[in-house]
């Protein structure tokens, strides 16, 4: 399993082979938005040594409407931050993870966020 560390200007990201593959399944638009979500919301999620988490988010950015994605990462307290994989789920799985508060927050919440 290859990784390759990525940075950009707040974290870096120890990204997956499958999480790069997987997220190339998206439609081009669709990828910029999970970056843009990834980046803002990732520094507020939970650490946990080296446990397996899952947060949900969506992107509206596309014509073709809503795309509901699932994220698998780890996320250290040294600020190791593993980009596992990244997963195609429906509005249903989404909602389950809303309910769970591990959701990305979207939308006009967002902007706020990264102001």
């Amino acid at each position: 399993m290859d990784a390759e560390l990525r940075f950009t200007e707040e974290v870096d990201y120890i990204i997956q082979e499958e999480f790069e593959d997987n997220i190339q399944l998206f439609p081009f638009e669709v990828v910029a938005d999970i970056i843009r979500q990834i980046e803002i919301n990732f520094k507020d999620l939970p650490q946990k040594d080296f446990v397996l988490q899952k947060s949900c988010g969506v992107s509206m950015v596309s014509e073709e409407g809503a795309y509901y994605f699932l994220i698998q990462y780890m996320k250290t307290k040294e600020d190791t931050n593993i980009l596992i994989d990244i997963e195609d789920v429906d509005s249903d799985t989404f909602l389950d993870y809303i309910l769970l508060k591990k959701n990305f927050i979207y939308g006009e919440d967002i902007k706020e966020k990264s102001s």
